[in-house]
């Protein structure tokens, strides 16, 4: 009686150590889902960021020149400027 009681321990935690391992292989692709999915999103919004501000460039630009003629104009020559 005392053999089978061990053999049906040795067992149970062979099979809680296999239901362990497979848990813990699950956690471990739901990490990896996660992390990609992260880096997916990451990226998507680095690349809207970017697009907007290079069209924001030639805006800036613009302005920056508008503002430089305008202010040169205004008091006759570049070392009057503030």
């Amino acid at each position: 009686m005392t053999s089978k009681r061990v053999l049906n321990l040795l067992e149970s935690s062979a099979q809680l150590v296999r239901e362990a391992e497979a848990n813990i292989e699950q956690c471990q692709e739901v990490e990896r889902f996660f992390s990609a999915w992260q880096q997916t999103k990451m990226n998507t919004s680095l690349f809207y960021l970017t697009n907007f501000s290079v069209g924001l460039i030639p805006i800036q630009t613009l302005t920056g020149w508008y503002e430089y003629n305008k202010s040169v104009r205004v008091c006759g020559n570049v070392s009057q400027r503030m």
